[in-house]
């Protein structure tokens, strides 16, 4: 079968784009220590068994990329290229999947290109974090679902539910897309008048059979580590009594985790929304005649969107103040802004002027409407592919709109009274926070469920359905595991996003001249920032390793601007250390270990190095190029600095 071009172009721009990533860096990130680890002791050992480092679940990224060492050898650089050849076919699903929902070549395309380049997300790419290899198997398990929905096919099911829980077995995130399918054909069955038991059979059996085995293998095996215990378990306990408090009364002493739920959830939301508004900005802008006729569809969308913008800034404004140059001010803005690459662009801006950071701020602010107008717009469009809505003859009749605002009023009511020391938690207040979440939900029960239509509009309700469902049970799970603020949690939630905002915007026209433009755009400042982070930081740390391989320093004396550096060389002399001290309950043990590595502690007699290269008679200038002039001044101060050190020392 002739393949469609557009798919031709795809795999010629990941192709093109992988390769400008080049050379390949025997590089830590973050994280990976643990992953990196895991993979050496399996093929020593031939036993499957996590790191203690290790939190998520991780087993099938570990068969994986111990598959790829047994093939090309261990090193990084070889588990960096399995998660490349993963990514590959999670991205061709993710066009594929385009295309089944009739998005045209060219737009499926154009989001294909914006996901693959989203600074973030190509610099992942290139680590060994579980972050890629589960979004990858999430894509996989997308397109299926689609096909499944599409057919009616329970073959398709089954592979989805399969591809789900493979993910699963790397991020326990996937179990969302068995869970979310499932419940799609349990809706399909009432609306269609016919029951689909084989294929939710189908997609009951692999999620399964699957969760019991990884379980069996977790709690039966005894091999939960000192890093799920710390992250994920001991956490989920505290949750629990949050979720399901044993008395009214601690209620109240929650509040404040409750409000931080509900505001990591906003944030999450609007973060989706600024990821696309790129987008946006590709399509034709309305004539003035069109915008005076939805002025309603306008004042609803907006309204949906600035809600949840203005919880975000209270919260921020109470923790952290109104101050410009406060840190937090300079981490959120950007990243909230909303400009989607706001974060990207103020790492290039930091070391220049305040004048340019005061810029890129007010630049933020003035696209934070474009990105509202997007989110308000998928939400409120999805809702009426299910719900009819005859009745609104005004702003305030939409009774989700009402809730909303209820919503809004209490958390700022409460938010406002402790910013100025009012609020005093109390029995009586968490009897109250019961009734009107009570009062919330009849709201919801009686629009969403009372009001449906005889039968879905179409097949892209299902879809949307599915699309939904899967961004909002993940976002349930980044709610309860205290994820923090970082992009990496938002990679599995990026392309529902974009795949809810085809479906909403597929008729909607592109400008040609813009859409050009900003794709460029976002592929120069996407793949320039992703080479040179993945660049500089595996230079550093390849010329470092070399010198410590040698004798001639220790790794403590070595700075590098990735976290991985320390544990990668100090993590398992700490852990016993930290475990005696945690009276060998390997539940409680820090991962943080290598801070009790007693020959860790400074020694002043000797320079801290930022940058290790200790051998001039192996410098060429070419390492310098090959990383980026941005860096040249910096890196040769540094070489220098090093260097002279070195021979002071010989």
């Amino acid at each position: 079968m002739k393949m469609e071009k557009g798919l031709l172009l795809i795999i010629t721009i990941y192709t093109i784009v992988i390769l400008l990533m080049l050379p390949l860096r025997e590089v830590g990130y973050h994280m990976d220590f643990g992953y990196h680890h895991a993979v050496r002791d399996f093929l020593q050992s031939g036993i499957l068994k996590n790191h203690t480092a290790v939190v998520p679940s991780f087993i099938l990224q570990e068969l994986w990329g111990a598959l790829f060492s047994y093939l090309l050898g261990f090193s990084y650089k070889t588990l960096h290229i399995s998660v490349i050849v993963l990514f590959f076919f999670g991205i061709i699903a993710f066009y594929k999947t385009l295309r089944e929902l009739n998005v045209s070549q060219t737009k499926s395309v154009i989001f294909t290109t914006t996901l693959l380049v989203f600074p973030h997300l190509l610099r992942f790419v290139f680590t060994f974090m579980t972050n890629i290899p589960h979004l990858s198997l999430e894509l996989i398990s997308l397109l299926f679902g689609i096909w499944a929905i599409k057919r009616n096919s329970w073959r398709d099911a089954f592979c989805s539910s399969a591809f789900g829980m493979f993910a699963f077995l790397i991020r326990n995130f996937g179990i969302v897309m068995p869970i979310s399918l499932f419940i799609v054909f349990v809706i399909k069955s009432y609306y269609d008048r016919k029951f689909y038991f084989k294929h939710l059979l189908a997609i009951a059996i692999p999620a399964l059979f699957i969760f019991s085995a990884y379980y069996y293998w977790l709690i039966v095996g005894d091999n939960i580590t000192s890093g799920q215990y710390y992250y994920v378990y001991n956490h989920l306990v505290e949750t629990k009594r949050h979720l399901f408090p044993p008395n009214i009364k601690y209620v109240a002493t929650y509040y404040h985790s409750y409000i931080g739920y509900y505001y990591r959830v906003c944030l999450f939301v609007l973060l989706l929304f600024t990821i696309l508004l790129p987008l946006v900005m590709m399509l034709k802008v309305p004539s003035l005649e069109t915008i005076k006729k939805s002025k309603g569809f306008l004042l609803r969308t907006l309204f949906i969107g600035s809600v949840l913008f203005a919880l975000i800034y209270i919260k921020i404004i109470q923790d952290h103040g109104w101050r410009l140059e406060g840190v937090y001010w300079r981490i959120y803005l950007p990243l909230i802004g909303p400009l989607s690459w706001g974060h990207v662009l103020y790492r290039y801006v930091s070391g220049n002027s305040y004048f340019l950071r005061v810029i890129l701020y007010f630049l933020s602010y003035a696209t934070i409407p474009l990105a509202i107008f997007a989110g308000g717009v998928m939400i409120y469009k999805s809702h009426l592919m299910f719900f009819e809505l005859k009745k609104i003859k005004n702003f305030f009749n939409n009774k989700l709109l009402i809730g909303a605002l209820v919503v809004a009023g209490f958390i700022f009511q409460k938010q406002l009274a402790a910013y100025f020391f009012l609020y005093h938690e109390s029995a009586h207040d968490a009897f109250g926070l019961w009734v009107f979440w009570a009062i919330v939900l009849a709201v919801f029960i009686h629009t969403f469920v009372f009001r449906h239509r005889e039968k879905l509009v179409s097949l892209d309700a299902y879809f949307s359905l599915f699309f939904w469902l899967s961004l909002i049970f993940q976002l349930f799970m980044l709610m309860i595991y205290d994820t923090g603020l970082d992009f990496e949690y938002m990679f599995a939630l990026f392309p529902l996003a974009i795949l809810i905002f085809a479906i909403v915007f597929r008729e909607a026209p592109l400008s040609p001249f813009r859409t050009l433009a900003i794709t460029l755009t976002l592929v120069l400042i996407g793949l320039h920032w992703a080479r040179k982070d993945y660049q500089s930081i595996g230079w550093a740390w390849e010329r470092s390793a070399q010198q410590v391989n040698r004798g001639l320093i220790e790794p403590r004396q070595v700075g590098i601007n990735t976290w991985a550096w320390m544990p990668y060389w100090y993590y398992e002399a700490g852990y016993p250390i930290e475990l005696a001290k945690q009276g060998g309950d390997r539940r409680k043990v820090y991962i943080h270990t290598w801070t009790e590595v007693p020959s860790l502690e400074q020694d002043h007699t000797k320079p801290y190095l930022g940058i290790g290269e200790c051998n001039t008679l192996e410098w060429s200038e070419r390492d310098i190029k090959i990383i980026d002039r941005f860096y040249e001044r910096q890196l040769l101060f540094i070489k220098k600095e090093f260097c002279a050190y070195l021979w002071q020392a010989k």
